[in-house]
This record gives structure tokens, sequence and C-alpha cells, in this order.
């Protein structure tokens, strides 16, 4: 899925992409231990690029289609049980 990236910001929890269309999406630190264990200084020190976010000093990189894969998840459980689970 390719879409526009407008906008990437982090609060304490995450970090948030926003698209030309105006969806939000985000990944938690909690998610990812280099993420989960460094400072707010080292999380706010990221660079953006047309394939994701990176933060070189940490040695991390996450991909903006990797945003929407939870998505996507929840989207094929409903459909398969009508539910979000």
């Amino acid at each position: 899925m390719k879409q526009k990236i407008v906008r990437v910001w982090i609060d304490d929890h995450a970090v948030y992409i926003e698209t030309a269309k105006g969806d939000i999406y985000s990944e938690r630190f909690s998610d990812y231990q280099r993420l989960r264990h460094a400072t707010t200084s080292q999380r706010s020190n990221f660079e953006c690029d047309n394939i994701g976010i990176h933060w070189e000093e940490l040695d991390e990189d996450l991909s903006y289609n990797g945003f929407y894969f939870y998505i996507f998840q929840q989207i094929s459980v409903m459909n398969q049980n009508n539910t979000i689970m």
C-alpha cells in the first residue's frame, strides 16, 4: 500500500503518521525493543524518507507499510468472524 505521508510525530508511547487523505496510523514503542528502551531525546532524533522512519542512533527503522499491517489483520479477522478481536 503506497500512500503519501504528510506528517510524522511522536509522543511518549508511539510514533504516528498521517496520510494525505487524513488517515492516522501509529506504532507503539513498546513493540520495538530499541524504541522501548530509548530516551525521549533518542526517540525524537528520527529522519523520514519515502520508505519510512529511521533512528540512526538506535539502528531502528520502521517502514510506512508496517503501519498498515495491523489494520489489514483486523479487517481480515472481521471478515472471517464479523468481529474485531
